[in-house]
């Protein structure tokens, strides 16, 4: 029976390189569409700089007396990626004895050595990395110790906490404000009552435009229920005159709703203007994204070497384009499709 040749898998690596470039970003790309997040390719580092005019400027004119003010703020927001890898290491004569058949149904041809799962397993090896980067990209916490995905990045959560700590999010500063739990509804609506009352507490320069909820499926399917408690009403027809009903009462008119695994779960909201949130990315610090090849003592080890560098930025924390409450979520593991 044929088996996987160190040779053929560094001939795969080579063949389907141009493929391999782009898997990351079309595994990640639709992921982040829906989370209204933009990706971006960076060389370490990529500042944004804001210019924040000073309000309040005009006054009324008395010959003599003029009082200048300041013209505004500049403020920096930077997006650092940093190292990640994925090593993995896979024994070709795993192999030897399969019976594999190739798409149309033929044995493999043991002259040539084309075995079928080449293209599958490097594949399959860069798809994991995006969902990887997906779990991680709002929970996880940069640490070299961490060896799991939540160690690769600072996510966006893990930012917020970070400007909280340090008075950035404050009510002081209008971008924050608690809102309690969602709970789940027991003949009640209070679930979707504190996030109704959360929205309005929003600058109106943010809720009165175009802007972005984002809130965990479980703590949204909660406010759903709550509203089909408070006016009484069937299920279904609730969820569909869900976001009408939450833009009116909360005074919001162009809420749009961003609810998906990658927020995991809990009562954890942000309210955004959109597209508020990247994530970086740089896949151009190895020759290929992907390096087959074999460095064990054992020949029969091949060795799939992945290497990256990944970072995520909230680009505005004014209250005019940036709130969030006090809740905290748990990150929903939807990666491959087991850990042990």
């Amino acid at each position: 029976m044929p088996s996987i040749t160190v040779t053929g898998l560094n001939r795969a690596a080579e063949k389907y390189d141009p493929i391999l470039r782009k898997l990351p970003f079309l595994v990640l790309g639709e992921e982040l569409s829906k989370n209204s997040i933009n990706l971006k390719e960076v060389t370490y580092k990529d500042t944004l700089i804001q210019f924040e005019r000073k309000s309040g400027t005009s006054k009324p004119y008395a010959a003599g007396t003029i009082d200048y003010s300041d013209v505004g703020k500049m403020s920096e927001r930077s997006l650092i990626v940093l190292p990640c890898y994925n090593a993995i290491k896979d024994h070709i004569m795993n192999y030897a004895s399969k019976a594999v058949l190739n798409p149309t149904g033929d044995k493999v041809n043991n002259k040539t050595k084309d075995h079928p799962l080449e293209k599958e397993i490097i594949e399959s090896h860069i798809r994991t990395i995006g969902e990887d980067i997906i779990d991680a990209m709002f929970h996880a916490t940069r640490n070299t110790a961490d060896k799991s995905p939540m160690g690769m990045l600072d996510g966006f959560f893990t930012q917020i906490a970070t400007e909280i700590a340090a008075l950035t999010i404050s009510t002081a500063n209008g971008n924050y404000a608690t809102s309690g739990t969602l709970p789940v509804p027991s003949s009640d609506s209070y679930a979707f009552d504190r996030l109704f009352a959360w929205i309005r507490k929003a600058h109106p320069m943010l809720r009165k435009k175009p802007c972005t909820l984002y809130i965990a499926p479980d703590a949204l399917l909660n406010a759903k229920d709550a509203l089909v408690y408070q006016l009484g009403i069937n299920r279904l027809d609730g969820y569909e005159r869900f976001l009408p009903y939450l833009r009116q009462i909360a005074d919001a008119p162009q809420l749009e709703i961003i609810s998906t695994e990658a927020l995991g779960s809990g009562s954890q909201l942000i309210l955004t203007k959109p597209r508020t949130l990247d994530l970086g990315v740089n896949t151009k610090t190895d020759t290929q994204f992907v390096d087959v090849r074999n460095i064990f003592e054992d020949p029969n080890y091949v060795q799939f070497w992945s290497q990256w560098e990944l970072g995520a930025r909230i680009n505005s924390l004014h209250e005019k384009e940036f709130f969030t409450n006090e809740q905290t979520n748990v990150a929903t593991d939807m990666a491959g499709d087991y850990v042990s």
